[in-house]
């Protein structure tokens, strides 16, 4: 588990260390359609409108920002506890804009990333479940 209080380049190795494991994620969140193996014909789909159904490009990995993966740490560690379960009522993508709302209130950014809301998800310690052919996700999360 990371913290937000981690310096930078403790955060920029924890995120480094994330995305080796998961090479599908980038800032938009997960790529392709996981409930295919890998090599699978029809796994990744190169379509420009659907940039979340190929693969994760690098540039797409590297476009993380440290300051919007803090944020929403700090978000999460201030608004989020802990389930047993997943739960299947809060995605990603509606946690992301709880973020940002939460940033801007808080002078910190007021802009958070599908890919970096869930990456901070994953460096706190939540558990995380893919929706099939989707960037979201769900987490074994509360919110207060």
């Amino acid at each position: 588990m990371v913290d937000s209080h981690v310096s930078d380049i403790e955060l920029s190795k924890a995120i480094q260390a994330v995305l080796d494991a998961q090479p599908d994620l980038s800032i938009y969140g997960w790529h392709g359609d996981h409930t295919l193996p890998a090599g699978a014909l029809g796994r990744y789909t190169e379509d420009p409108q659907w940039a979340y159904r190929g693969s994760a490009r690098q540039a797409d990995r590297d476009s993380i920002g440290l300051a919007s993966v803090r944020t929403a740490l700090r978000f999460l560690e201030n608004s989020a506890t802990t389930r047993k379960t997943i739960n299947k009522r809060v995605t990603s993508y509606s946690l992301k804009h709880a973020a940002e709302r939460w940033g801007a209130n808080e002078h910190l950014s007021s802009y958070v990333a599908n890919g970096e809301l869930i990456l901070a998800a994953l460096l706190a310690g939540f558990r995380c479940e893919r929706i099939a052919r989707s960037p979201n996700c769900f987490f074994n999360i509360a919110i207060a």
